[in-house]
């Protein structure tokens, strides 16, 4: 995966980001309940 880069662009196409995340977990607001449980309180 490419790193931030102040003269690339600001928004990839979607062929583009999907060949580039393939494989990898999707993120959703579905669970990322796990990233907040501590700071929330709830574990």
């Amino acid at each position: 995966m490419a790193d931030f880069r102040q003269d690339g662009p600001t928004i990839e196409p979607c062929p583009q980001l999907l060949e580039a995340t393939a494989g990898q977990k999707l993120i959703t607001d579905d669970n990322m309940g796990t990233e907040w449980r501590y700071f929330l309180g709830l574990e």
